[in-house]
């Protein structure tokens, strides 16, 4: 089995007015794929690096442009997503686990995903390296930098960093320098025991035609601990308002809140994003 640690940057609307919503509200669309692959000896055997055309915000947003270096010409002529994620796909393999830091790019991967009307049942794995570093260096239930990582780690940073490829070369120096192996049989009981609160999930839940039947299907209320894959059922959510609902469930790992929201989409249908998060 192989390590695949990978980091994304993704280009964002410039107000939530122009962003997209059919199927979902897109808060940032993928521009850019950096990754690398460790074997079983968390060795360096391969990586790769994908500039993505976008689709959905054409326009670079300028904080994007300052933040990683990427410019409108250089994202000119690459590959459209559909073609780039299929790319990333093989490349990876069949036998692997995916390792990011932090999960907002395991969930930026879905969303863009489910936008191009593309299944997400061909994913590996996901785990937060974060949450092997937190056992075995930081000992703490928080939230660290990458930045933060690598300065514990005496790892010398000479590359510019939020760029997708350089993030994901010092994230996979941070994963060399951990007992990844350890670190990875143990991830179950240090995310139950310590670092659940970081743990949130997005599902979405498409089409209906009105929202009262959107809060009204049943299916919301099944739902899969995140932390044991253990099936939980919520008794009723209560209603916000008419776009919001809300529930908790008791798990053996602490309570799960679960969230809805209704979603209008530009043909005048509704979706549901549930999130369930620990708290």
């Amino acid at each position: 089995m192989n390590y695949i640690v990978f980091d994304m940057e993704w280009n964002q609307p410039f107000s939530k007015e122009t962003a997209v919503l059919s199927p979902i509200y897109l808060s940032g669309e993928i521009i850019q794929i950096g990754a690398v692959k460790l074997n079983e000896r968390a060795e360096a055997i391969d990586c790769i690096d994908l500039l993505i055309a976008p689709t959905f915000y054409r326009k670079l947003h300028h904080r994007i442009k300052k933040m990683t270096g990427i410019d409108q010409q250089m994202l000119k002529g690459q590959k459209k997503f559909k073609e780039a994620i299929e790319e990333f796909r093989a490349w990876c393999g069949k036998d692997c686990l995916l390792l990011s830091w932090g999960y907002d790019d395991i969930q930026m991967l879905k969303d863009n995903l489910l936008m191009h009307d593309l299944e997400e049942d061909w994913l590996p794995p996901c785990l937060n390296l974060q949450g092997i570093f937190n056992g075995q260096i930081a000992h703490e239930n928080r939230q660290f930098s990458l930045e933060y990582a690598m300065e514990q780690l005496n790892i010398v940073p000479t590359l510019q960093i939020h760029n997708a490829f350089n993030d994901a070369i010092y994230t996979a120096r941070v994963a060399r320098a951990l007992n990844l192996r350890e670190g990875v049989r143990n991830y179950t009981e240090l995310n139950g025991v310590l670092w659940h609160s970081m743990h949130s999930t997005k599902d979405y839940f498409p089409p209906f035609r009105s929202a009262e039947k959107a809060l009204a299907d049943k299916r919301l209320k099944k739902i899969t601990c995140p932390i044991c894959g253990k099936k939980l059922k919520v008794a009723d959510f209560s209603n916000l308002d008419e776009k919001n609902a809300e529930a908790e469930v008791q798990t053996p790992h602490g309570r799960l809140s679960v969230k809805l929201r209704v979603m209008q989409s530009q043909r005048r249908t509704y979706y549901i994003r549930r999130t369930i998060r620990f708290v």
